[in-house]
């Protein structure tokens, strides 16, 4: 039985996203493609592979049972590729990078630029994806790197067989407004603990952080805006309606328009590259990590902490 990599890369894409229509959308093929792909594969293996459920497709057992070892054989694949190119020592390919906003608004284009110079041959793909999110991905294949932040006390579990390499340590700042209501007679934290707040989502690992952080200093935050989005918050902060924390990788381009004050000498994330164990030599990351910490060291005298410590 000879089966086709593209067909079985369908097969477990329809899994993971649950339509045709999507899977097209995914891959870059028309809905029929997919749709006749899925059918030559199901020749190939002499089984019924899809079933319909209404206006949806489901993978049958026997479906299920092929797109597990599908995952195995299309990781293999892609590990192949690491050595090869390891022996060529060539910095070429496509390069699929997954991180979240910060770190693309700032980190992200300064080593696209210092790529691009070096390494023409490189196309790097950019996918914006909370740290979850991404770090899934990695582990399905989705993504060959994935840049990543943790906190003290908080932090993503990094699945086995995952290399992770730090960049720096960020430091947390808080944001007020420089006129109105919020932004005068601010000793600590705990002074804004009746006022306004604009934080990340609970389920998101800042958003996790940022509420511990507050209760450990005697309250539970009152959250009016809720958004994932750092540059909304400090734009809340701007015009009066909120406070808030974010890190100093984005509050040095806002000196001139909100209070940056420090919060602590502990407050701080560190953000860090990840990469699955067996692609860590491939000669295609390393550049990618090298421009990373590159970057970082640029921006570095841009995220020195505000004044002293607050507490």
């Amino acid at each position: 039985m000879e089966m086709n990599m593209i067909r079985l890369r369908m097969l477990v894409e329809l899994r993971r996203q649950g339509t045709i229509t999507k899977v097209a959308q995914a891959l870059r093929y028309t809905h029929s493609a997919v749709s006749q792909q899925l059918q030559k594969l199901e020749r190939e293996t002499g089984h019924r592979l899809v079933e319909r459920v209404g206006r949806n497709v489901r993978l049958t057992e026997q479906g299920e049972i092929l797109a597990d070892y599908a995952v195995k054989i299309l990781m293999l694949a892609d590990d192949a590729t690491v050595p090869l190119a390891s022996a060529a020592n060539q910095v070429l390919g496509t390069l699929r990078v997954a991180s979240f906003q910060t770190v693309l608004a700032t980190l992200a284009p300064r080593a696209l630029n210092s790529l691009a110079e070096k390494y023409p041959d490189l196309r790097v793909e950019i996918y914006q994806r909370e740290v979850e999110s991404a770090l899934k991905g990695l582990m399905q294949g989705d993504f060959d790197v994935i840049l990543g932040e943790s906190y003290q006390d908080i932090d993503v579990l990094l699945p086995q067989g995952v290399h992770r390499e730090e960049i720096f340590s960020d430091p947390l700042h808080l944001v007020l407004p420089r006129t109105g209501p919020l932004s005068a007679g601010v000793a600590s934290i705990s002074d804004l603990a009746r006022q306004p707040w604009a934080i990340d989502p609970a389920h998101l690992i800042f958003g996790r952080w940022a509420r511990e952080y507050c209760r450990g200093h005697g309250f539970e935050p009152r959250v009016l805006f809720e958004t994932p989005d750092p540059f909304l918050q400090i734009y809340l902060a701007r015009e009066g309606h909120a406070v808030t924390i974010a890190p100093a990788l984005i509050t040095s381009a806002f000196r001139r328009e909100v209070q940056v004050l420090p919060l602590d000498e502990q407050s701080s994330r560190t953000l860090y590259s990840a990469v699955r164990g067996s692609h860590e030599r491939s000669p295609a990351i390393r550049a990618f990590r090298a421009a990373v910490a590159e970057a970082a060291r640029e921006l570095s005298p841009l995220t020195s902490a505000y004044g002293s410590p607050r507490n």
